[in-house]
């Protein structure tokens, strides 16, 4: 999500249909990677203690435990809220560190893993987990698991250093660019939270907030991922999209308030995306469908014309692949040859992908919203007017 919406006006919004009434809130990875243990390797996994009784975890951890094969090694934390601040560095050879929501744990790693590691949060009913993999470079079987003592380690840094590994038009203005993290570190970013990028560009700093995005069918080979349109007079955007392979930006931690347990009984998870307001909902698509649960997702996915559409061949083959996802695409100034739904956001269109909430309804819906600001307050004001409570639809905002 990015903040070149605010500057115009866009017609899929019923500017009509804008009440005076002004809502204001706040800004808001799937299932467990089994690739880490696809080399060759004993058939059974088992678990190991560590000293956990020298280390004090953070409130939100309510088990520790480790696990091993050969070639991989995995940390477990299970939790009692998500996680919403990770940091991890290897920057002191065989040294494991994490800052967990102000807390530092560390451990000595009895031989070199692969950085960075494979990070992911999973929600299994009501139990929630994250899990850190590493792949050994060298296939052995770690001992005894070594804590490390902090001592008066002081926090990260507030900021981090971003590297471009690679950067790819995927329509007339928008962009798929890859980063990874340099210097051994690397920061966790929740599902639906953003991350705020700043550069010096003319010799004024400039920033802009992003929401990282994963792939629908495989997994980006990156740290963070993201989707960005190119303004011809976005001063960031225009900057951004030009800048070449190991060129570096700077980013902030992770910002948000979005909480995966928020899906923890849905059956029917319906996104209203508007352009670039798709970037938190292609996670969230990601997210549900790994689920071990049956969720239907549904994407209404906004747009000028049919040349502004991104993504529209993976959506129609992740509908193939999955027949628990749709999508529908709708556009303000289609082609006379579209023939797709066409208009602007109104009461009575989202009153045919979702029905009137009621506390009686077999079926739970959740409701996601992103996009500019005016598509994302008429989207509230519009659910509100179909009873759904605050705890049934999340707006992110920039």
């Amino acid at each position: 999500m990015t903040h070149g919406f605010v500057s115009e006006v866009h017609s899929w919004v019923n500017y009509d249909s804008l009440l005076k009434k002004c809502l204001v809130g706040t800004l808001v990875s799937g299932v467990v990677d089994s690739q880490i243990f696809q080399t060759p390797a004993p058939s059974t996994s088992f678990k190991n203690n560590t000293n956990n009784e020298k280390q004090t975890f953070p409130s939100s951890v309510t088990k520790f435990d480790w696990y091993q094969k050969i070639n991989g090694v995995v940390f477990v934390f299970h939790l009692n809220q998500p996680v919403r601040k990770l940091h991890l560095n290897n920057k002191t050879d065989g040294e494991l560190w994490v800052y967990f929501e102000e807390i530092w744990l560390g451990w000595k790693l009895l031989s070199k893993v692969e950085w960075p590691p494979s990070v992911t949060l999973v929600l299994v009913k009501a139990d929630l987990s994250l899990e850190i993999k590493f792949r050994k470079d060298i296939l052995d079987s770690w001992g005894r698991l070594v804590t490390l003592s902090p001592g008066e380690k002081p926090p990260p840094p507030s900021k981090a250093q971003l590297k471009i590994v690679e950067i790819n038009p995927i329509n007339h203005n928008v962009y798929i660019i890859g980063l990874t993290y340099v210097n051994s570190v690397f920061n966790y970013i929740p599902l639906g939270f953003h991350i705020s990028l700043s550069a010096n560009i003319k010799d004024t700093e400039v920033e802009r907030q992003y929401t990282p995005i994963s792939n629908l069918l495989t997994e980006f080979p990156f740290d963070v991922t993201l989707m960005v349109k190119s303004y011809p007079e976005g001063a960031f955007s225009s900057w951004f999209t030009s800048l070449k392979i190991n060129d570096v930006v700077t980013s902030s931690m992770p910002i948000g308030s979005f909480s995966p347990q928020l899906l923890t009984d849905v059956t029917h998870l319906v996104l209203f995306a508007a352009g670039t307001g798709l970037t938190p909902m292609v996670r969230l698509i990601q997210w549900a469908l790994q689920l071990k649960k049956i969720i239907n997702v549904k994407l209404l996915f906004f747009n000028r014309s049919e040349r502004d559409i991104v993504w529209r061949e993976e959506f129609n083959t992740l509908t193939r692949v999955d027949t628990r996802f749709t999508v529908e695409h709708i556009l303000s100034q289609p082609d006379p040859t579209w023939s797709g739904k066409q208009g602007y956001l109104t009461l009575q269109m989202m009153q045919i992908f979702i029905p009137d909430f009621s506390k009686e309804a077999l079926q739970p819906y959740f409701v996601c919203v992103c996009g500019p600001i005016a598509f994302t307050q008429l989207a509230e004001r519009y659910l509100q007017d179909m009873n759904y409570d605050a705890g049934r639809y999340f707006c992110f905002r920039g």
